[in-house]
């Protein structure tokens, strides 16, 4: 986390005084062990937003903000993204093919589910 540029501002403070990592960053956190990427920089920042936008177009939205009236959906931009530059993970490094091929099967067998519990 200390590579990324001001990277105080991706903590949010509890009321208790303590201090969390914010909805977006954990959720960049969280996606990229199914995006196949470990690092974000300033080289792969586009490559990344597209794996995030293609997840999120099949998956639907990361993240949701609740209000006691109802509950909105957040997506993550490019621009989230380009601000986690120097972000770094754990998770297994997927090449863009081994990606979209995980995607579209995905999409596919989601589509095939629908199809199926529709003609029931």
């Amino acid at each position: 986390m200390h590579d990324v540029k001001d990277c105080e501002q991706l903590y949010v403070a509890n009321k208790d005084g303590t201090t969390e990592l914010n909805l977006v960053t954990t959720a960049l956190i969280n996606s990229t062990m199914v995006i196949g990427v470990n690092k974000i920089t300033d080289d792969n920042v586009d490559d990344v937003s597209c794996r995030i936008a293609l997840l999120q177009s099949i998956y639907g939205t990361l993240l949701f903000v609740e209000s006691e009236e109802d509950k909105k959906p957040i997506f993550i931009t490019r621009d989230d993204v380009a601000r986690h530059i120097g972000l770094e993970t754990e998770a297994k490094e997927i090449e863009l093919a081994s990606f979209w091929a995980q995607m579209r099967n995905f999409n596919r067998q989601e589509n095939c589910a629908g199809l199926r519990e529709a003609q029931r």
